[in-house]
């Protein structure tokens, strides 16, 4: 709760301290957004250099790309039981398997066609 503090006879608003879930939810949700971003701007790229069959495959395998990942993360908070901090450990999912899906796009931009052939110009995997 906020309110006025008096000191030296001025008034100051007092600030609450974040709680360490606030803190740790938004330290995750910002990790996130990170990640998030760079892979829509690679997703974006990758898009404007297919032809019209490919891209729609893309876009299909995209879409269900995040449904997997939003059902994987709801599973892991389901089967890992209580957490203090589910909502950043919520982000903490989505960080991962979205830093695991702009590695695929990555490659694919480096090196279409040759998926699961060696690649001397892939990023290696984190």
């Amino acid at each position: 709760m906020f309110g006025l503090l008096m000191i030296a006879g001025w008034p100051v608003e007092a600030v609450a301290t974040p709680s360490p879930t606030a803190v740790a939810t938004a330290t995750a949700r910002a990790d996130y957004l990170a990640i998030d971003l760079k892979l829509n701007h690679e997703y974006q790229t990758l898009l404007r250099r297919l032809n019209p069959t490919e891209k729609k495959a893309l876009i299909d395998t995209q879409r269900a790309w995040i449904r997997f990942r939003d059902l994987e993360c709801s599973f892991q908070l389901i089967a890992t039981g209580p957490n203090t901090f589910p909502d950043a450990a919520r982000y903490e999912c989505m960080m991962d398997l979205t830093n695991d899906r702009e590695w695929q796009i990555n490659r694919q931009l480096l090196c279409p066609g040759v998926e699961g052939l060696p690649c001397p110009d892939s990023p290696s995997r984190r």
